[in-house]
């Protein structure tokens, strides 16, 4: 890497990423809207984000999945999902609440981090979009994951993951869970954002998770 591009140790190894359509809950959710009984699924981007950049700073996950025939039955996202959900942490993560979708807050992500794996997490809260991008600069820099949650066009938020710079450009590399997401080109491996992509979409969305090992 050059000076002018920096990330985390496992930014190009394109093994990390995760995809969101093989979850439980999504398979789930999609027989559920399938047969008219909810409208929506693809619910655990925030998950699948917040695992692949455990992955990406190299990161190890505390629990061992279980397995059948020497096949993981599960992903460590679709683990993460059901922590989350657990008895144990309903009672003791940040933000529980009837009626809203405790994966989607952005502080029960955070918490989780160092819950399931041997990595820390911190939520960065930017004063405005410029200081959005020195701080995500900042943070790939030191080797550190990003998950974000930007503004799609389809009038909802998702979670993604920021792993690599290249400063000369003005891009940032990035993993999405969803292949088929219209701002996707290369079906959510390594995608391409110019600065402008993040300054546009998360104008009101001025926060984002650091994940990093000490």
């Amino acid at each position: 890497m050059t000076p002018l591009e920096y990330g985390t140790i496992k930014a190009l190894n394109t093994a990390i990423r995760y995809d969101q359509e093989k979850r439980i809950i999504e398979r789930f959710l999609k027989d559920l809207k399938d047969s008219g009984q909810t409208k929506f699924f693809l619910e655990t981007c925030n998950t699948n984000a917040l695992c692949c950049g455990i992955e990406a700073v190299d990161g190890k996950f505390l629990y061992e999945l279980p397995t059948k025939g020497g096949k993981q039955l599960y992903s460590q996202a679709d683990f993460a999902f059901f922590y989350l959900y657990s008895t144990y942490a309903q009672h003791v993560a940040p933000v529980v609440k009837d009626g809203i979708a405790e994966n989607e807050v952005m502080e029960n992500l955070t918490w989780l981090v160092p819950e399931i794996s041997d990595c820390k997490a911190i939520q960065r809260i930017p004063r405005n979009t410029k200081e959005l991008l020195l701080m995500m600069d900042f943070a790939l820099e030191k080797k550190r994951a990003i998950v974000l949650s930007y503004l799609t066009d389809y009038g909802s938020g998702h979670y993604i993951t920021v792993v690599h710079r290249n400063l000369a450009k003005k891009t940032f590399y990035c993993y999405d869970s969803w292949e088929k997401n219209k701002h996707c080109r290369f079906g959510g491996v390594l995608e391409e954002y110019q600065d402008e992509f993040f300054t546009n979409r998360c104008k009101e969305r001025l926060r984002f998770i650091e994940i990093y090992k000490e």
